[in-house]
């Protein structure tokens, strides 16, 4: 099995929108591209770890993919236009 590295940037603040904005995400993403190995973002379920901070959205990008683990839940990085969620997912 290969991995791909997927996210999503969500312009929010409140984490609770940002939960729920990820699962409608992830909901659409298991409709459309099916829940078994997909390689895309509706393989997450939920957002298991929140790294607040002020980085720009590269530097999220970077820390989310040098530190997720592929078969951990998302990772919510903070960044200077909200929230990047994502992480690594089978494919």
């Amino acid at each position: 099995m290969g991995a791909e590295f997927v996210f999503v940037g969500i312009e929010e603040t409140d984490r609770e929108v940002v939960k729920q904005k990820f699962a409608e995400l992830c909901e659409q993403s298991r409709y459309e591209d099916g829940a078994s190995y997909s390689g895309e973002i509706g393989m997450f379920h939920s957002i298991a770890k929140w790294v607040p901070g002020n980085r720009t959205v590269n530097e999220a990008y970077e820390y989310m993919e040098e530190h997720h683990n592929k078969w951990d839940q998302a990772m919510a990085v903070q960044c200077d236009k909200g929230w990047m969620v994502g992480g690594w997912v089978s494919s």
